[in-house]
């Protein structure tokens, strides 16, 4: 992005080519509500993307419920298994894990079973966002040292 302003980047990112007639193209970008729906009812043109700012709607996610997991992390262990109550917490569609003592591996549901040399790995202080069906999430330690900490929130 040398020479790109921040602005131009994500007129990059959310441009479409529209076929508009007769061999014709031009770019459209086209600002949505959460029910698809276009803001101010039409789409706008880069041209009208850059005289003026365009609002935009945002809402943040919000943290269901933090677990630090202190359980021993065996061998295809599930996520919810690890959790008071075995429960993955109600209204949770993301867990960010992070590993804390040693690395973990995590695996979801796919026919492979995870060991502590296979699945995907996350380091000891990184984090990784699971936005799959939390249940179906399994998790084991590389060493008797890994912990997790786990976040729930409520969107992506």
């Amino acid at each position: 992005m040398a020479n790109k302003t921040y602005k131009d980047h994500l007129l990059g990112i959310i441009r479409r080519l529209v076929d508009i007639g007769n061999g014709e193209h031009a770019d459209v970008v086209v600002a949505v509500n959460a029910d698809g729906s276009t803001i101010g009812g039409t789409a706008l043109t880069d041209a009208q993307l850059r005289a003026a700012a365009v609002g935009v709607q945002a809402q943040s996610r919000l943290v269901i419920a933090q677990q630090t997991i202190t359980a021993p992390i065996t061998n295809g262990v599930t996520l919810a298994s690890l959790l008071p109550g075995a429960i993955i917490p109600i209204g949770a569609v993301v867990a960010e894990i992070q590993a804390i003592g040693g690395a973990v591996r995590i695996g979801l549901k796919n026919g492979t079973t995870v060991t502590p040399v296979t699945g995907y790995k996350i380091d000891i202080g990184a984090e990784k966002a699971i936005d799959t069906t939390l249940a179906d999430v399994t998790i084991v330690a590389e060493s008797a040292a890994a912990l997790c900490n786990v976040t729930f929130y409520d969107r992506v």
